[in-house]
Parts: structure tokens; C-alpha cells; sequence
């Protein structure tokens, strides 16, 4: 039993764990708007609020450093991408490949 599982169910679920861990990581990177509302001390923001709220001061965007974050903060996630692209699109097909 414990054999057919690992032989059958474990490599056709293995697409759908990865990129349910990239939408996951993808979404939870996009908690902007909530970080920014309800977390006001600075100690406790993500990078993306903190960048975005140390970055932009009312009229005036730095926009040097502030396009440096947003790669330094984008790089991950198309990293992510390119590496799991197979599973990806296995993933969103539901193609089975062995």
C-alpha cells in the first residue's frame, strides 16, 4: 500500500505542490496594501512595505533606490519561475509525463 503510493500518487502530485508554493509565495509578496494599513512600527513591516514607505515620501519618489528594491524584491520571484516552469505548466495542465 505504502509502496504504490510512493510509486503512484507522490510523483503525480508533485505539480500541484509546486505551484501551489509559487502562487503561495507569488500572493503573499502582493500583502502590500494590508502591511501598509493595519502594521505602523517599522520594526515589524515586510521588506516590500518598508521599502515602499521609506522610499516614497508624499509628492517626492526616489525612484533610483526605489526601482533597485523593487528588482532586488522581484529577482526571487522570476528565479522561482524559471526554475520550476516544468511544474508549472504541468501543474496548470494537469499533463502527466514520466
Amino acid at each position: 500500500m505504502v509502496g504504490a503510493i510512493a510509486r503512484v500518487v507522490v510523483p503525480l502530485s508533485r505539480p500541484a505542490l509546486a505551484i501551489t508554493a509559487i502562487f503561495a509565495f507569488t500572493l503573499s509578496m502582493q500583502e502590500v496594501l494590508y502591511a501598509v494599513v493595519y502594521v505602523a512600527a517599522r520594526d515589524q513591516q515586510t521588506a516590500t512595505v518598508g521599502l515602499v514607505t521609506v522610499l516614497i515620501r508624499g509628492d517626492i519618489y526616489f525612484w533610483g533606490p526605489l526601482m533597485a528594491a523593487a528588482l532586488v524584491v522581484g529577482v526571487p520571484v522570476a528565479i522561482l519561475y524559471a526554475v520550476f516552469i516544468d511544474y508549472f505548466v504541468r501543474g496548470l495542465t494537469g499533463a502527466v509525463t514520466y
